[in-house]
């Protein structure tokens, strides 16, 4: 009777309470994995509107970032947090932002400074933002180009001396004037023997145009062995991605020692001026010393010249600020020139150092 009365419990109560038993089970099991589901459902819908104040800088800059980017979560609402790397390394900036359980747009406005000792060349700022924490990470990337101020500044007086310097040699004295001295001919003046002009062209770089050259003379040099002189030219020119303007006055007195020798001192003052690129670069200068011109044969000349002088450059490479730079200079320049008288044609070949 015992064990049927035991039968009879267990056929009764124990499948019914076995079922509600697993009724109670699956109901924990699918409440548990919803809450799962919603808990941990979440997503990341990209990344827009990224910008960058400058894609080039030096080390020590600062640099506005922008971007937004948008999250979906569903069930709870973590904070979406961002960070800003330089070439995915240094931490520049981070972050986190409040998110919503749905959909929200978030945009993120910050500044960064580039490290001290970045060195230059390209590199990579790596924005990085996460719908959780460790979760769903989207990147993208600015390119910037870091510079060194010195190198750049550097490069740019380097520019304005080669070019100034070939400038200066091709809008040196006239040589015509001293030749022209040494054989007694009519030097090319008006009637009062004041002012004379001609056109001079001086190239340098990719392009440049002359301008007017304009001498003037003592007139009692007719009769004098000494001549006192000054005479100007201004030029453009170009170099590299750069355009420039150059202007040159040189004065001096030269001595008629004989019909073969000519000897002088002359004074230059010039100026010269590059920009471009965002950047400008000018300079002042002058340069002092003796020359001579010495007939070698009867068609044959020796020229020479050399000077000593100063020059002070502003130097603005970003235009941004502006450094002085001042300089030592000298010149040493030696020719050996023809001279032929074809009719009214005078040829003057000449073979410069």
């Amino acid at each position: 009777m015992a064990k049927e009365r035991g039968m009879n419990v267990l056929g009764l109560k124990g499948v019914p309470g076995l079922f509600k038993g697993v009724r109670t089970f699956a109901a924990v099991m699918a409440f548990g994995l919803f809450g799962a589901t919603q808990a941990d459902a979440h997503s990341i819908d990209g990344m827009a509107n990224v910008t960058s104040s400058t894609t080039t800088g030096i080390a020590g800059d600062t640099i506005d970032i922008g971007f937004d980017y948008t999250i979906w979560h569903a069930g709870h609402a973590p904070p979406a947090p961002w960070e800003i790397y330089l070439d995915g390394v240094t931490l520049l900036a981070s972050g986190s932002e409040p998110s919503v359980n749905g959909t929200v747009t978030r945009s993120v406005n910050t500044s960064v400074v580039i490290p001290a000792n970045t060195a230059p060349g390209a590199h990579q700022i790596v924005i990085t933002t996460y719908c959780d924490v460790g979760s769903c990470a989207t990147s993208r990337f600015i390119n910037i180009n870091v510079i060194d101020p010195a190198g750049e500044a550097q490069a740019l007086i380097g520019t304005l001396s080669e070019a100034r310097g070939r400038l200066i040699i091709q809008n040196g004295p006239n040589l015509e004037r001293r030749i022209g001295r040494l054989n007694n001919r009519s030097r090319n003046v008006d009637a009062a023997g004041e002012v004379a002009s001609r056109d001079s062209a001086a190239p340098e770089g990719e392009a440049a145009a002359g301008g007017t050259f304009l001498a003037s003379s003592n007139p009692a040099a007719r009769t004098s062995p000494y001549d006192f002189w000054i005479e100007a030219a201004h030029a453009k020119f170009s170099a590299g991605n750069m355009d420039g303007d150059f202007n040159i006055i040189h004065m001096g007195v030269d001595r008629l020692v004989n019909p073969d020798l000519l000897i002088g001192l002359g004074l230059q003052f010039d100026n010269a001026r590059l920009s471009g690129a965002g950047a400008e670069i000018s300079g002042n200068g002058f340069m002092i010393g003796p020359y001579l011109t010495k007939r070698i044969q009867d068609n044959l000349y020796f020229d020479a010249r050399v000077a000593w002088g100063r020059s002070s450059n502003d130097v603005s490479p970003f235009g941004t600020y502006t450094d002085t730079v001042n300089a030592e200079r000298w010149l040493a320049t030696a020719a050996l020139v023809g001279d032929f008288q074809v009719g009214e044609l005078t040829v003057q070949p000449e073979a410069r150092l």
